[in-house]
């Protein structure tokens, strides 16, 4: 909240600038912390399964400085403000083959209010000079996935997914979306399991991000895997 140099004093209030001085800075800080989490879960239609989860934070810190330039005293606050919410909703419904389809969104978002204090005028108010900053960033999120046995030994998953990336910076505004498609190959052979798969994100611009992946798992007993 306060810059390396603390709080200093830097016009003389006739208009002259000084020099950076030393201060004498006494900071007497508050801070405050809520949350709370919800879920809700449970099973619909025999084997389906779903879930609802609700979050939110709020966290604020203030503090109080005093500070002596000159022999002259000093008082002022800043403050600074955080908040976090956050939401998850899926459904999983479960067919009569075995195989899987899921459908999951998720939300969130945090807001930060900063009082960036960089010094203060030596006058009557004992102005403040401070950079309020103004951040908001949410992500929003779906993804749509299907599992599906192929035999006794082999798992197939694949599927899409779309998230949108904002971004609110004092009056700037930025916004991304990211496509995503994504299958996975799951081959159990006893003791031995090997996953096999490839992700491609869609970037603005015709751009793509792609990503092969393979792992493999192997049980030496039942305390001791490599």
């Amino acid at each position: 909240m306060y810059s390396s140099k603390e709080v200093t004093q830097i016009n003389n209030g006739e208009g002259e600038h000084q020099p950076t001085l030393p201060a004498n800075v006494s900071i007497e800080p508050w801070y405050s912390f809520r949350d709370m989490n919800l879920k809700l879960a449970g099973n619909a239609f025999q084997k389906d399964y779903y879930y609802i989860s609700l979050y939110a934070a709020d966290d604020r810190f203030k503090s109080s400085v005093t500070n002596i330039v000159k022999e002259k005293e000093y008082h002022i606050t800043a403050k600074e403000k955080n908040r976090q919410y956050g939401a998850g909703l899926g459904y999983e419904k479960y067919w009569k083959d075995g195989s899987c389809t899921m459908l999951h969104t998720s939300f969130s978002r945090m807001v930060s209010q900063i009082d960036n204090v960089n010094g203060q005028e030596s006058n009557e108010d004992n102005t403040l000079l401070t950079v309020l900053t103004d951040n908001r960033i949410q992500e929003l999120g779906v993804k749509l996935q299907h599992n599906q046995n192929a035999g006794h030994f082999q798992k197939l998953k694949f599927g899409v997914e779309w998230k949108v990336y904002t971004n609110h910076l004092n009056r700037k505004h930025k916004e991304l979306h990211v496509p995503t498609v994504f299958f996975n190959d799951h081959l159990m052979f006893d003791k031995l399991s090997i996953d096999a798969g490839i992700r491609a994100d869609f970037l603005p611009r015709g751009s793509s991000f792609i990503q092969p992946r393979i792992s493999a798992r192997y049980a030496i007993s039942e305390e001791l895997t490599t």
